[in-house]
């Protein structure tokens, strides 16, 4: 298992590398610089504006400079927020987004397990259309739709709850919900395929044959096999919950991780742009590597295969 981890953890290197090489030579070539919303300035100061933050230097070793500072743990200074670094203001919105994140990827294995495991019980019949039609409509609402959609009705027309913020219960419900619904989706047909294909084992009609009651034979033993596909579905889903609540926490006005990216976009801060994009990919391979991990725990066939690796 520790030769896997190693494996896998030095397999992550080149895709870091190649996230950090693509994001610094884009942004750089898209049009507009870090200080092209600011006033007027005279040509020298412009020129000691660049200096300060190296802008000057010949692209190639504004990189190899990049690299030295982030094998160190230093995203470098932000161009937008003076006297701040990168490191700052991520730590400074992550705690919010995390917290998004995770609420909604409770919201998202409760309705996916659940409605999954339902309409596994009787496929093909109106038990299985339903919430794999929900499902699927899911799937393909966006969530900048599905936001401003439960605001209008729970926000606005309902009055039920609060359309904006963070500073409540109530306030983290809609933008939870708007967040999971897409990933509840997913893990709602992960968990129906799971369960059809182990229930179908020989093992389960050998329990059902010595009597024990339905609802012991899906909870103690086919649920765990058929989860096994969900369980290595959740270190990439909730990668990717904190990447992708950017939109989420645009609509309604999440102070998080994501309010910093948005904004690093728009006023070309570079060092923004590549701390963010390069920590959210660190945690995209981390999550990967444990969700791979959680299903080999739950599945003795990996455990073994890991062992022999």
């Amino acid at each position: 298992m520790w030769r896997f981890i190693l494996f896998r953890s030095l397999q992550a290197v080149p895709v870091i590398l190649a996230v950090i090489t693509v994001t610094f030579f884009l942004v750089r070539a898209a049009p507009g610089g870090p200080f092209d919303s600011e006033k007027a300035v005279s040509e020298q100061v412009q020129r000691a504006l660049e200096a300060q933050y190296q802008l000057d230097l010949p692209a190639y070793q504004q990189y190899f400079n990049y690299l030295g500072d982030l094998a160190q743990g230093n995203l470098g200074p932000s161009f937008y927020y003076p006297g701040q670094s990168v490191n700052e203001l991520i730590f400074q919105g992550l705690p919010v987004t995390a917290e998004l994140g995770l609420y909604a990827l409770i919201i998202a294995v409760f309705i996916g397990v659940l409605a999954g495991v339902i309409a596994s019980l009787k496929p093909n019949t109106i038990q299985d259309y339903i919430p794999m039609s929900l499902a699927m409509i899911g799937i393909c609402m966006p969530s900048f739709l599905l936001g401003p959609t439960l605001v209008l009705i729970f926000g606005i027309w309902l009055d039920w709850l609060p359309i904006s913020g963070w500073n409540s219960a109530e306030s983290k419900i809609l933008p939870s919900i708007t967040l999971g619904a897409m990933y509840a989706a997913y893990i709602a047909r992960l968990s129906r395929a799971g369960m059809l294909e182990v229930m179908s084992q020989d093992y389960l009609r050998t329990a059902r044959a010595k009597g024990l009651p339905e609802h012991i034979v899906i909870l103690k033993h086919a649920l765990r096999g058929g989860l096994i596909p969900v369980a290595a579905f959740l270190g990439p889903a909730f990668a990717g919950l904190l990447a992708g609540s950017f939109v989420v926490e645009t609509v309604f006005q999440v102070p998080g991780l994501g309010r910093f990216y948005v904004q690093a976009a728009f006023n070309r801060d570079y060092t923004m742009i590549l701390g963010t994009t390069v920590f959210l990919a660190s945690l995209i391979v981390v999550f990967n590597l444990l969700s791979d991990v959680l299903a080999a725990w739950m599945n003795p066939r990996l455990r073994f295969q890991f062992r022999k690796s």
